[in-house]
């Protein structure tokens, strides 16, 4: 799965990713930072993990808790809030809304 496509993912049906091609177009090349400073939460979030970014992860983890009065301490904590496991390997496809 290319990198903007698990960005901008909205969904899955079967193996199928369902992706948001507007944002995906205007924002699929984004740094995980440029993202988060956008406020897009969850796409800097998969970008990070898709990249293997765990000092942006933390910044992230910084950003959010201190905008949103939380106390979220690991990226498996923000896996469960934004509904993201990991890149999925079985998707073969990707459908564009």
């Amino acid at each position: 799965m290319r990198r903007e496509d698990f960005i901008w993912t909205v969904g899955f049906q079967g193996n199928t990713a369902v992706v948001d091609k507007r944002a995906r177009r205007k924002y699929g090349d984004f740094s995980a930072d440029a993202l988060l400073e956008k406020g897009f939460y969850r796409a800097a979030f998969c970008a990070a993990l898709y990249d293997g970014d765990e000092p942006a992860i933390q910044r992230l983890i910084d950003r959010y808790n201190a905008e949103h009065d939380a106390s979220y301490r690991t990226a498996d904590e923000l896996k469960r809030l934004f509904g993201v496991d990991s890149v999925p390997e079985d998707v073969s496809k990707v459908r564009l809304l």
